[in-house]
Parts: C-alpha cells; sequence; structure tokens
C-alpha cells in the first residue's frame, strides 16, 4: 500500500493518451491505488471479521468489497476524461478506432479483463484462503504499474510489458486454479460474468448482486442438489465446507 501510494508524489498526466496507452495517467494513478486498497483490505478482512458461516457473510464481504468499485466510479467521474474510450486499461473498441495499440491482439486485451473479472470474483465471497486471493491479485497490478513505469521511462517496449504482464495474470490464474476446491465452477460462473459484463454490456454492480445470490451458500448446495446426481450435491457440500461453511 505504501509502494502504491507513494507515486503521488510524481508528476503524471492528467489525462490517457490514445496512441500511447501505456503511459500513466492520474485516472489509472488513483484506480492504482483504490484496487491496492481493496486487495489489502480483503486481506485484512479475511483475517479480522468475525465470520459467523452463514449468508450474512457473504454479504457483509460483497458491501465491503464493492464499496471500493464506487470509489472508483467516482475518480473516474471526477478526474476521467468526456472519452469513454479512454478511461479502461482494456480500452473499447469501435469499428478501428481503439485507445489501444493496435499491434496488440484482441485475444491478449480480453485475457486482462477476464483476469480483472476472476479477481473481483476471488475477492466477493468468503472462503478459507481469502487472505492469499488478495495478495494474488495484488501482484498483477503492481507488476503491471512498475512495467508501465519503466515504458514511460524508455527503458522497454509495449511488447516486453504486454509479456511481463501476461506472465503475471497467468501465474495469478495458476493460483486460482490450484487452490479452488471446484475450479471450474468458480471459471464457468466467471465466464458468464465476463459474457454479461462484455458482450451485453450489463452494468457492473446489477451482475455481481446476481453472482452475489447465485454464491450464497443455501442456493449453491440448492443448485448442486437439485441439478446434479448425489455424488455431485456431495461434492457441493464438500466444496461449501472447504469454504468455511
Amino acid at each position: 500500500m505504501g509502494l502504491s501510494t507513494s507515486s503521488l508524489i510524481f508528476h503524471v498526466l492528467p489525462h490517457r493518451i490514445l496512441k500511447r496507452p501505456l503511459v500513466i495517467w492520474e485516472e489509472y494513478r488513483l484506480h492504482a491505488i483504490i484496487f491496492t486498497g481493496r486487495c489489502v483490505g480483503v486481506y485484512f478482512f479475511a483475517i479480522l471479521y468475525p465470520f459467523q458461516n452463514n449468508g450474512w457473510d457473504n454479504v457483509a464481504q460483497w458491501i465491503f468489497v464493492m464499496a471500493f468499485h464506487i470509489v472508483v466510479d467516482e475518480v473516474t467521474k471526477r478526474v476521467g476524461p468526456g472519452d469513454s474510450r479512454m478511461t479502461t486499461i482494456r480500452g473499447k473498441t469501435e469499428g478501428d478506432q481503439s485507445s489501444n495499440a493496435k499491434t496488440v491482439p484482441r485475444q491478449v486485451l480480453f485475457f486482462y479483463a477476464f483476469f480483472q473479472i476472476c479477481a473481483l470474483g476471488s475477492h466477493i465471497t468468503p472462503q478459507t484462503r481469502l487472505a492469499d486471493f488478495g495478495y494474488n491479485v495484488l501482484a498483477g497490478i503492481q507488476t503491471n504499474a512498475f512495467l508501465m513505469t519503466l515504458f514511460r521511462k524508455g527503458i522497454i517496449r509495449w511488447y516486453t510489458h504486454a509479456f511481463w504482464y501476461t506472465v503475471a495474470l497467468a501465474v495469478g490464474h495458476i493460483i486460482m486454479m490450484s487452490t479452488y476446491p471446484n475450479a471450474l465452477y468458480f471459471y464457468a460462473k466467471m465466464v458468464v460474468m465476463a459474457y454479461l459484463r462484455f458482450n451485453l454490456r450489463m452494468d457492473k454492480y446489477v451482475i455481481w448482486i446476481m453472482y452475489a445470490i447465485v454464491t450464497l451458500p443455501v442456493v449453491e448446495l440448492a443448485i448442486f442438489q437439485k441439478f446434479g446426481e448425489a455424488t455431485q450435491a456431495a461434492g457441493a457440500t464438500e466444496y461449501l465446507h472447504s469454504l468455511g461453511f
């Protein structure tokens, strides 16, 4: 958190340069600080919150995490540009106009955006390794900021940034896949969230409210019991027990 907030002592551009999307600008700097705060907050939430092993834990954690996103939206409102294509690191593409370098494959940009979805998904529900997941996402945020600083100083090129940032996020996915008791189920939910957000352009708060409802212990158990076989239902119970319920 100290490393992230120390960036405030430096001068950065007031707005993003469309032709040089890796040069740090004010909105991105503040977003990086807030998302770093979310990771640190999730870590301490996991350690200090008096979990009661019921659905109210999910509600409290959802409110805590989404509060950071309300602050992010306020930052965008106050210091962000009027052009919505300039507000996100992945950029929006409209025809041939993109806020990202045209040499970056769209699949890579989707990979970046999908990790952000998975990161929030791993932060928003109670689980035994919640503190670890807070740190796991923090690594990607700090790596990106560091690589963007190197790019701005002319030490690396854009493809070097793309390579190492991709590696950092891939490691983050490996941690999620190896840590979740039922990684396929988790990633299936993340794919649905990504589709609703990227393809249907649904409001992020709406889709994460839907996600919060689906991930309530009683709802997940009902889903497994209704649509799964007896062994799958037993697996759901074991899955929920591994999360601390």
